[in-house]
């Protein structure tokens, strides 16, 4: 997917396959916009490449100021991890930077919610516009509650109408 880099967009950066899964099926949700100003971007290839990525992003949003980036990890169980990863996420772009996670992987997430990684990608977007919260709720997203509304703050005009 391409976007138009002048207007307000948003590029989303995958941990991994499955997180991708995920992310599809967010984007295709009914709820989205079909002329959603958004790309899904290259796998990050582990939650460690986000740092190695990040002054190439950060040089992005230098250039165009409409842009917002959405990297999306799982955190492997470790509770400090959000922590650590929004240490890396300092500086002028932070607050078009965003960080939303799953605790465990996204496997792990399907085995509780049942249905494709898709499907649940479909639910948690479905969740959003509204400020309806039963999936984000749920124990392996509960913690991204503030980076979430911090989300929705600044990227619901580019994914939803009005």
């Amino acid at each position: 997917m391409s976007v138009n880099k002048f207007k307000p967009h948003l590029l989303i950066l995958p941990e991994d396959q499955a997180v991708k899964d995920v992310v599809v099926g967010a984007v295709e949700s009914i709820r989205v916009k079909p002329a959603a100003n958004l790309s899904i971007e290259k796998l990050l290839g582990g939650w460690r490449k986000l740092k190695d990525r990040l002054p190439e992003c950060e040089k992005y949003l230098g250039q165009y100021p409409e842009g917002r980036l959405l990297f999306i990890i799982d955190l492997d169980r470790d509770p400090k991890r959000p922590k650590e990863v929004q240490a890396w996420i300092q500086g002028e772009f932070a607050d078009r930077i965003f960080l939303l996670s799953s605790f465990h992987e996204p496997e792990a997430l399907q085995r509780e919610l049942t249905g494709s990684l898709e499907m649940i990608g479909g639910t948690l977007v479905d969740d959003c516009p509204d400020d309806q919260s039963e999936a984000w709720a749920h124990s392996h997203l509960e913690h991204n509650k503030p980076e979430l509304e911090r989300f929705m703050a600044s990227c619901r005009p580019i994914l939803f109408d009005a």
